[in-house]
């Protein structure tokens, strides 16, 4: 992504007019599935939730550079067909830049290797979404452990001393939604692992052992 915007940033006169950075504040929307522009999340942490049984409910999370806006890259695609809805909401400060979709396809066919970057991006967000729901015939457990995997490494936080740190801005009710299921039987879990030493409290924010997250998922 750096590189993509610092290629786009070569002719001032033009990113003044196609592009546009600024903040979005926690709880704002940053895109929904009406936009015409492409957003490069530059900084910060987000959820994307669908409209479901006429409410949002996350489906999984996106940080620091994440690229929304893949759909604009075609004149028909699957979303008008399903109808999808959806929006990004932000979960802390996030910092966005707003580029008119056609100026970044100018620059991508320039560079190849930014359209294939990008795509690779959006697919590895999609199987992580389709994972979640391939899995359903996994036990609840199984399922919450796998996803806390996968969002650990969207959010880079890494394992130090197998450890993956979750900040407070992920919320229970986010994993709920995510694994399509009830709040109480994921907060069962949670409070079950907390008693067992699989996840603790440190502050504010939520820490997870890598290893034993790997035992429930995988074995």
């Amino acid at each position: 992504m750096d590189q993509m915007m610092t290629l786009l940033n070569q002719n001032e006169t033009l990113a003044g007019i196609y592009m546009k950075e600024y903040p979005v504040l926690k709880g704002n929307i940053i895109y929904n599935s009406v936009e015409v522009d492409t957003l490069f999340l530059k900084k910060g942490i987000a959820v994307v939730e669908v409209f479901n049984n006429e409410r949002w409910e996350a489906l999984t999370i996106l940080k620091d550079k994440g690229i929304l806006g893949l759909e604009l890259f075609s004149e028909h695609t699957c979303y008008e067909k399903l109808g999808l809805e959806y929006r990004v909401v932000a979960l802390t400060i996030c910092r966005i830049v707003r580029i008119n979709t056609n100026f970044l396809m100018d620059h991508m066919y320039v560079i190849p290797k930014f359209l294939f970057d990008y795509l690779e991006y959006n697919i590895a967000q999609y199987i992580m979404i389709i994972g979640n729901y391939r899995a359903v015939r996994n036990s609840l457990e199984q399922r919450l452990a796998d996803l806390l995997l996968k969002w650990g490494r969207v959010l880079n936080t890494g394992a130090v001393q197998n450890e993956i740190v979750f900040p407070f801005c992920i919320k229970y009710k986010m994993l709920a939604e995510a694994l399509k299921s009830s709040k109480p039987r994921v907060y069962a879990i949670l409070n079950d692992w907390e008693a067992n030493g699989i996840i603790m409290k440190r502050g504010t924010n939520m820490i997870a052992s890598k290893l034993e997250l790997e035992k429930l998922a995988y074995f």
